[in-house]
């Protein structure tokens, strides 16, 4: 996405052909994690995963490497999930500080009860 690990821009190198996770698994596909790190385009794929946010509700576990993709946990929120960070920590709606390492558990998993308890 022109970006490295810590956000400078850097020239394409390769180009490669890309999909939504919504296109790619079918309605009713069972997805019960993801693994998001893409180097700054997290906003992007939790865009391109609004449907499987919402229907089919997999745990999320992403790196956010800048302020952009930071500002793309509002699909997260808006799709009724918590956010945590890896010491089980919550990260509320209102929390303008970037965390690199975050947790996204739906409200109703009871996964989110043992996240918690790393706190």
């Amino acid at each position: 996405m022109g970006c490295d690990v810590d956000g400078i821009p850097t020239q394409p190198e390769i180009e490669i052909a890309a999909t939504s996770l919504d296109a790619y698994f079918p309605p009713g596909t069972r997805l019960d994690l993801v693994k998001v790190d893409v180097e700054g385009a997290e906003a992007l794929v939790l865009v391109g995963m609004r449907r499987l946010l919402r229907d089919t509700r997999p745990i999320v576990f992403l790196e956010f490497h800048n302020d952009v993709g930071w500002a793309g946990r509002a699909e997260l929120f808006a799709a009724g999930y918590c956010l945590y960070d890896t010491h089980g920590m919550q990260i509320r709606q209102e929390n303008s500080q970037r965390v690199y390492h975050c947790i996204a558990v739906p409200q109703e998993s009871r996964v989110r009860q043992v996240v918690a308890a790393l706190a």
